[in-house]
């Protein structure tokens, strides 16, 4: 079994190297979240920028993944408009972006969420290269991922769609450069528009309905209704045309 298993790392290297760059994005996302519970805080800072890190690289190999099955250069514009259109590239900008803020743990959450499912769609793969009782263990993981994937998928797109409010905040504390919700924004419109990945199009169709009935609400005060209406239109009027007609498929990372 351990040859059958080495063997399978040696035949999908790019997997196996994601796979343990995952690893690292899951442990240094939680060591930051217990930092002051089982590590020092000054050690959980640390483990917040190796996190990026190594989610910076994982998304990169995904990225020259796609580049390499479409023949894409690195100094062209088709790399632009695949880094664009690509989940992977979004995660990469993502990825560079927050490595270069201050600590925050929601912008965590997409990132560690994203490794622990990839990690569980690896633990599939070598379940049967493994002794039965680890692979008793990897398939619970493993199941447990698959069911709820949807679920994860639908709170990482709230973690994305709510980091932007939070950013505003951050810039009034100090803690962010003036610029930086125009980047996110459009980070927002490339997330708005991915076509495997449809949960942010579900999560503001989500907020836009529970917005609309709470303003419509008799109990519901004038000024806080126009105000709810107001920033509704505005959100409506920001977000970018989708041009596709056919219902998203299933949320898909490498």
């Amino acid at each position: 079994m351990d040859n059958s298993l080495m063997d399978h790392v040696k035949a999908n290297r790019s997997k196996s190297l994601q796979f343990l760059l995952r690893i690292i994005t899951l442990t240094c996302g939680l060591l930051f979240i217990l930092s002051g519970i089982i590590v020092s805080p000054y050690t959980g800072v640390s483990s917040y920028y190796y996190a990026f890190l190594s989610s910076l690289l994982t998304f990169g190999i995904q990225l020259n993944k796609r580049m390499t099955e479409n023949q894409v250069s690195l100094v062209s514009r088709a790399f632009i408009n695949l880094l664009v259109t690509e989940d992977s590239g979004h995660y990469v900008l993502y990825s560079f972006f927050f490595y270069n803020q201050y600590p925050n743990i929601i912008h965590l959450f997409p990132i560690v969420l994203y490794a622990f499912l990839g990690i569980a769609r690896f633990m599939q793969e070598i379940h049967q290269l493994v002794s039965p009782s680890v692979a008793s263990k990897l398939l619970v993981i493993s199941r447990w991922a698959s069911v709820n994937q949807s679920p994860v998928h639908r709170f990482i797109a709230y973690c994305e769609v709510f980091t932007f409010p939070i950013m505003l905040w951050e810039i009034l504390a100090g803690h962010m450069f003036i610029l930086a919700p125009l980047f996110y924004y459009n980070f927002l419109k490339m997330r708005y528009t991915s076509r495997r990945n449809g949960s942010v199009r579900m999560v503001f169709s989500e907020l836009h309905t529970s917005a609309c009935f709470i303003a419509a609400h008799r109990n519901c005060p004038t000024i806080i209704s126009s105000v709810i209406y107001k920033m509704d239109s505005v959100i409506s009027r920001l977000n970018p045309i989708v041009t596709t007609t056919t219902p998203p498929p299933p949320p898909r990372t490498e």
